[in-house]
């Protein structure tokens, strides 16, 4: 990765981290769960309807790649594979990490989990918004 993307993403990081304070979930997997209070975008290419974001790194796939079940108000949206690497620093809350687009919705870039040699960042695959496939479609 160059060091331009390593800044833009640290920085992005910095700047969004703020947006969604995260909370570990009881459950056998390491889960990190937020309630967002905007529509966000998920790698699964659907635009979601504001409520709780949960996040699991379910299985390590490679040493640089986890498995990620996403749940979005309990339901299950997908499992993704994400990027793994050691962050910088030594943060105790895991964070749950968005950009905003162009209309100001949320895009999930990744999350951070803490562990005992360190934090565990995720990059996630980025969103590809799908036609007529948003939650919000749905709603009445």
């Amino acid at each position: 990765m160059s060091r331009i993307l390593r800044r833009r993403w640290l920085l992005s990081i910095l700047m969004a981290a703020a947006a969604a304070p995260a909370t570990f979930a009881a459950a056998n997997d390491a889960c990190v769960s937020a309630n967002i209070n905007a529509p966000f975008w998920l790698p699964d290419g659907a635009l979601h309807a504001p409520g709780k974001l949960t996040l699991c790194s379910v299985r390590e796939f490679s040493p640089v790649a986890n498995l990620h079940r996403l749940d979005v108000d309990g339901m299950t949206v997908g499992v993704f594979l994400s990027r793994k690497r050691v962050a910088e620093g030594t943060g105790i809350n895991p964070e749950i990490v968005f950009s905003k687009d162009a209309v100001g919705n949320l895009k999930l870039l990744g999350y951070s989990l803490p562990e005992r040699e360190g934090t565990l960042a995720f990059r996630l695959p980025p969103a590809r918004p799908l036609r007529g496939t948003s939650a919000l479609a749905r709603l009445p």
